[in-house]
Formats: structure tokens, sequence, C-alpha cells
């Protein structure tokens, strides 16, 4: 995904949701991002959590592998 193509998706986003990514802290590895999703983003710390049917509106960022 390019960034144009990240922007023109984010626009249709609710501007308060929280960006949330599926990630390695360690940063062992990098992928394209692939889609961009409207979620509900349950918090089990201040660094990490999980998507559920509950939860704040979040912004899902889905790498392509």
């Amino acid at each position: 995904m390019l960034v144009r193509d990240l922007i023109a998706r984010l626009q249709t986003m609710p501007p308060d949701a929280l960006v949330v990514q599926a990630c390695d802290s360690e940063g062992n590895g990098y992928s394209p991002t692939t889609e961009v999703e409207a979620v509900r983003y349950i918090a089990d710390t201040s660094w990490a959590g999980y998507l559920g049917n509950e939860g704040g509106s979040a912004v899902a960022l889905w790498p392509a592998n």
C-alpha cells in the first residue's frame, strides 16, 4: 500500500480512533500494509490488547504476512 492509498483509507475512518497494528516490538520483521479496517480494540495493558466486539473505536493496519 502506498502512502497516498493509506491516506485515502484513513480519511474514511473516525478521526478520533486509536491506530493499532499487528506487530513485534523487537522489530524483527517488516511487511507491507495491505489492509486498513475499522475495529473494536480492548487494551490489556498500555502497550498490548486484542480485537473484540466490545471496546474502543480503533483502526487496524494489517500486514501482508
